[in-house]
């Protein structure tokens, strides 16, 4: 009998972790497939980490209680661990087999309702073992959208859905019947190229209302009352809110108060920047760069609070920064001017965006604008079709212990 059918046929050395798979043969003797199990692994080891010897060797066994693996080198000399029955009593029979520097992991997702994460999970006596989750590759294993898990409660959901679930609440701290509030996506630009009905309905389905946000330049896209009343005329008797996201600070011009009030909320970035000759700067724009980042960013933040200062709901894309500067995020983005931007929007009473698209503004932000009174909404930023979801605006709003009442829902546009 070969030694590789009782052991990993399947490896991947990597910098970082190195895999083992066992798998259970039933004949042969118990005698040799220890040692025919020994040799397999002990050729793995040795070339992982003669490659990486800060690599990390992952066995995942589907019957950690099997006899052959008693007493092997592979039991006292792997990193990690992991039963994929996701069994904790299994877990601590082989304990005083395993070696002192191997870290346990229970596989709580990927066999439907042979797991139940919810009680083990829920077991303060399982909290040393490492958590883990896969799916196998049929038609229909790819997991929910986090919004969706996480807007619905538990006991809504079956097998590995009812598992992933219960992960996505144990990850993020929070409690097993904790639901979030209503959702929606204030930051969807519908510009006719998708089925805006499929779109709406497969944002319900995750827990999500859409607000459609139509963009207006000073000499493009929704301009003047003409195109917006056309816009809002083509969202009519959609189930979608609408809203208009301006550039420039003279916006408030081009629109008359009645078309205006027709929307249901008007939300503004500092994206479209006017540099020292008084040209308008993408700043989302590939090779946009900026040689003196200090200067820049004095500049921006006063741009920024002229933004705020306007008949507002929302603050888009707040704290963006073009690629050349985003590796400088946290030291460009020092605590007075967080403060100086966060106070404007909190004196004006705009909405701060939770962005996913970008992944702005970070916890940080959001803790210390939460601190000055803001409150803050969702927005992918996407447009049409294209890949997006909420998955960052809710990580955040979990990570910085947000509630229902931090949140804006909006209720109308404010007069010029």
């Amino acid at each position: 009998m070969n030694s590789l059918n009782r052991a990993a046929i399947g490896m991947g050395i990597g910098s970082i972790v190195c895999t083992a798979w066992l798998v259970r043969i039933t004949t042969g003797q118990a005698a040799f497939e220890r040692k025919a199990l020994d040799r397999c692994w002990q050729r793995i080891h040795d070339t992982a980490k003669r490659v990486n010897p800060d690599c990390v060797i992952w066995l995942s066994c589907n019957e950690v209680l099997d006899p052959i693996l008693r007493d092997t080198s592979a039991l006292r000399e792997v990193d990690r661990m992991m039963d994929e029955s996701g069994t904790p009593e299994a877990m601590r029979q082989i304990a005083p087999l395993l070696g002192p520097r191997t870290q346990q992991l229970l596989c709580l997702v990927g066999w439907a309702d042979r797991h139940d994460a919810r009680n083990i999970l829920s077991d303060t006596g399982n909290e040393k073992y490492g958590i883990y989750g896969f799916s196998k590759p049929n038609a229909d294993s790819l997991p929910l959208p986090v919004s969706r898990y996480l807007t619905r409660p538990l006991e809504s959901f079956q097998g590995n859905d009812r598992n992933i679930a219960a992960l996505a609440r144990f990850f993020n701290r929070e409690p097993f019947d904790f639901v979030l509030p209503p959702l929606l996506d204030s930051h969807y630009h519908w510009e006719g190229h998708s089925d805006l009905d499929e779109m709406i309905r497969l944002n319900e389905a995750h827990g999500i209302k859409l607000g459609v946000t139509g963009e207006g330049g000073k000499d493009w896209g929704l301009k003047n009352d003409v195109a917006l009343e056309g816009f809002v005329e083509r969202l009519r008797g959609k189930a979608v809110l609408k809203g208009l996201q301006v550039y420039g600070p003279d916006w408030p011009t081009r629109y008359s108060t009645a078309t205006l009030t027709q929307l249901d909320y008007v939300a503004a970035d500092a994206l479209l920047f006017p540099d020292k000759e008084g040209r308008s700067v993408a700043l989302w724009g590939a090779g946009v760069s900026f040689p003196d980042a200090e200067d820049f960013m004095e500049r921006y933040v006063e741009y920024n609070v002229q933004v705020l200062n306007g008949p507002i709901n929302i603050w888009s894309n707040p704290t963006f920064l073009p690629d050349s500067l985003q590796s400088r995020y946290s030291q460009l983005w020092t605590r007075g001017r967080m403060l100086k931007v966060i106070r404007a929007a909190a004196r004006n009473h705009v909405a701060v965006e939770l962005n996913s698209k970008y992944r702005i503004p970070s916890a940080a932000f959001v803790r210390l604008a939460r601190h000055e009174g803001c409150r803050f909404c969702m927005g992918s930023n996407r447009h049409d079709k294209e890949p997006g979801d909420l998955d960052y605006s809710i990580r955040i709003y979990m990570e910085c212990k947000l509630s229902p009442e931090d949140l804006y829902y909006p209720a109308g546009v404010r007069s010029k």
